[in-house]
């Protein structure tokens, strides 16, 4: 890309150069009108080919831009599709242990840990009852103040009208 933008602005410098220098050595004169045309003709072919060699490295360069998106997004899609089915690969050969808190012979955990989990469970369930109570009570708690807003709009909208 940067050496797409490089050949681009070199193109560009090349043909106002060559421009500049075509027009400073533009000769015309009233009997030489055929030769000053064949010169400017000649002399615009060096800034045509500096405008070619810029409009055609910004050209690729624009051109090989989606190329380039596609290949490093199908590129992470393979890898995320990889990484994918080795883990699952792997899942099948891993066993998780009961760690430090069983007893290491049947894998299962011990009975205090068992109803601890319960517990958090039982808490979490709780917890998740007491949010959605809150939330309606928010919900209803809005709309008790939107209706107050209203009255007073209202209340007010009198007052001024009693006022004139």
């Amino acid at each position: 890309m940067f050496l797409g933008l490089l050949g681009t602005f070199y193109g560009l410098l090349e043909t106002v150069r060559s421009v500049g220098g075509v027009i400073g050595a533009l000769n015309v004169g009233a009997s030489d009108l055929t030769r000053a045309f064949a010169d400017l003709k000649a002399g615009l072919e060096s800034p045509l080919h500096g405008m070619s060699t810029a409009f055609s490295s910004s050209l690729v360069r624009v051109g090989r831009q989606p190329g380039a998106r596609f290949s490093r997004s199908a590129g992470r899609q393979a890898q995320n599709r990889f990484y994918n089915d080795l883990e699952e690969w792997l899942s099948t050969y891993t066993r998780l242990s009961s760690g430090p808190f069983g007893d290491g012979s049947d894998g299962s955990m011990p009975a205090y840990l068992h109803a601890l989990l319960e517990q958090t469970a039982d808490s979490m369930e709780n917890l998740q009852r007491i949010m959605a109570r809150g939330e309606e009570s928010r919900i209803s708690t809005n709309s008790a103040v939107a209706g107050l807003t209203d009255r007073l709009g209202v209340l007010g909208e009198n007052l001024r009208a009693g006022r004139r």
